[in-house]
């Protein structure tokens, strides 16, 4: 539990207290519970992802994630057809504002090369978690998202369950 957590979150953050220490799944019935977790969250974890994908070591990192966000989106083997990233066990997609803040501090490539239109493009994200309430937050992030960093970046959401082998049918959308 965090302290600055707003009461609203109380359901949702009891219920994951408690399937951390039981293996049980949460329950994310609670709308409230959802959308205070993500109030609680969203700015420690885009930060979070933000930073580790701006990072300069290892040596390989920064490298990767320039060649993944500047690939054409068709045909490319690291994210389905039309996405820049997949996003699993995602939540509320808290990755689809860390992609679309750190894209345009990364315009020069590993080579030096100047990559301008990197940073002029949009982000999009495949946001995939078991729990298909989190639709909705993703959603509402994708628009807070698009408000305040512009309306060239959106997510998808689909379903994936990360506690089950990638040959389920539940894991359809991981490749």
């Amino acid at each position: 539990p965090n302290a600055g957590d707003p009461p609203r979150a109380d359901p949702l953050r009891r219920s994951l207290t408690r399937a951390a220490g039981t293996g049980i799944r949460p329950s994310f019935a609670s709308s409230a519970g959802r959308e205070g977790y993500m109030v609680a969250h969203l700015p420690t974890r885009v930060a979070k992802v933000a930073d580790t994908l701006a990072l300069e070591s290892p040596h390989w990192l920064r490298p990767a994630v320039v060649g993944a966000l500047a690939a054409p989106r068709e045909g490319r083997g690291a994210a389905p057809a039309g996405f820049d990233a997949v996003s699993l066990g995602c939540g509320p997609g808290f990755d689809l504002p860390a992609l679309a803040l750190v894209k345009p501090l990364l315009r020069l490539g590993a080579d030096g090369a100047d990559r301008t239109l990197l940073g002029q493009s949009g982000v999009r994200v495949l946001a995939l978690d078991y729990e298909a309430r989190w639709e909705t937050e993703v959603g509402a992030v994708v628009a807070a998202t698009r408000s305040a960093l512009g309306l060239r970046h959106s997510a998808a959401f689909g379903r994936c369950d990360i506690t089950l082998p990638l040959a389920a049918p539940a894991n359809e959308l991981v490749e």
